[in-house]
């Protein structure tokens, strides 16, 4: 049996990742010692949690696309009782900013010498419950969640992709339109250490982020400081601010700085918990990799070395 699956999301990159398979493949097949590993497309949103649930007996799982592809692969992975396969990436993406955090760049050659090497480290992995309606549900992430703006952006690509617009000029207006709308909500926020105690804070918010990776919304340094073999989240709060005051702040996240604003905060924690303290009228969305989950009330754990990545 061959040692790796390779699950290919040809909808990813705005469908150019379907143009770049074959050439990816053949780059494969003529530098990857693992040359007889077998290839499944997906075709159907979370097709790639179903393929690697699946994929019994293989040692590694390669995922092809983006954060959304990366995310639903890690859920079919965390279905595998440990030791399970180890995650392998080649990134055929709009954000990758998974990858940013690894350090790995677009470079399919450099994906292909990971994969020679077959050298894993152990990460983190985050998992969530959230609210779908009156329904509780769980989900696994490796990068950031975020509950507030960014799940608001992601609610109005979503809607744009449901119409037929993608790319970059349909999220940075996205952006632009959630900024205009943009409102704070009052939350409880309850995080805890695995040493110490809870601690509960309310306060008018935009954003919180829950974050085991650095980046998110394509190149946005959220947590600048986050590791992803700590065993901690590290939680950004951006406090209340009006429309105005956040378009003029927020393009800090690019740059790492946004941390120095009296108004943004960050906590070192292993367990959180958001809850929204009235304005049931204008629930508190929640996003995972860019993924529009559900809302708040949510909670989040973390499981220390649960996933093992080759680097």
């Amino acid at each position: 049996m061959p040692s790796a699956l390779v699950i290919v999301n040809p909808a990813s990159a705005n469908g150019a990742t379907r143009e770049r398979w074959p050439a990816i493949e053949r780059q494969l097949r003529a530098g990857w010692s693992a040359s007889d590993f077998d290839v499944a497309h997906t075709g159907a949103p979370n097709h790639a949690t179903e393929l690697a649930a699946a994929a019994h007996g293989y040692a590694t799982i390669v995922s092809v696309g983006g954060d959304g592809t990366l995310n639903e692969v890690l859920n079919g992975l965390m279905r595998h009782d440990a030791p399970r396969p180890a995650l392998a990436l080649i990134q055929s993406g709009t954000g990758s900013d998974f990858a940013r955090t690894l350090g790995f760049g677009l470079e399919t050659d450099a994906a292909i010498a990971r994969l020679n090497r077959a050298q894993t480290q152990a990460i983190d992995v985050g998992e969530t419950a959230y609210m779908v309606g009156r329904q509780l549900l769980t989900r696994y992430f490796v990068n950031v969640a975020g509950l507030g703006f960014d799940a608001e952006v992601s609610a109005t690509v979503s809607r744009e992709a449901e119409r037929g617009r993608k790319g970059r000029a349909v999220y940075l207006l996205s952006v632009f339109r959630t900024v205009l709308g943009l409102r704070s909500k009052r939350l409880r926020i309850t995080t805890s250490l695995a040493s110490g105690a809870p601690h509960s804070l309310e306060c008018c918010a935009v954003m919180v982020t829950i974050c085991n990776g650095r980046y998110f919304g394509g190149g946005m340094r959220v947590a600048p400081d986050a590791v992803l073999h700590d065993g901690e989240f590290d939680v950004v709060v951006f406090g209340a601010m009006n429309p105005i005051e956040f378009m003029i702040n927020f393009p800090r996240v690019y740059r790492g700085t946004h941390l120095a604003h009296p108004k943004v905060s960050v906590t070192r924690a292993s367990t959180v918990r958001v809850e929204q303290l009235g304005g049931v009228n204008h629930p508190l969305s929640l996003q995972a990799e860019g993924e529009l989950l559900g809302a708040a009330p949510a909670s989040f754990r973390l499981l220390p070395g649960a996933l093992k990545v080759l680097v």
